[in-house]
């Protein structure tokens, strides 16, 4: 994983707390929209974890 991918998420999550209050009629969409990219990223990293110990442990000459 990156070490820029935080700063990126940083980046987000402040642009929607900046946005909810020019647009609190969206706020819910926003707010959605903010976890479900969450949940893509965890799950990203999670899946990354699992490929890479999975690499990591089997040997895949024997």
């Amino acid at each position: 994983m990156n070490p820029l991918d935080f700063c990126r998420f940083c980046t987000v999550a402040s642009q929607v707390v900046e946005g909810t209050p020019r647009q609190p009629e969206v706020e819910g969409k926003i707010r959605g929209t903010l976890l479900l990219s969450l949940a893509f990223m965890k799950a990203l990293t999670i899946y990354g974890l699992v490929v890479s110990l999975t690499l990591l442990f089997v040997n895949l000459f024997v």
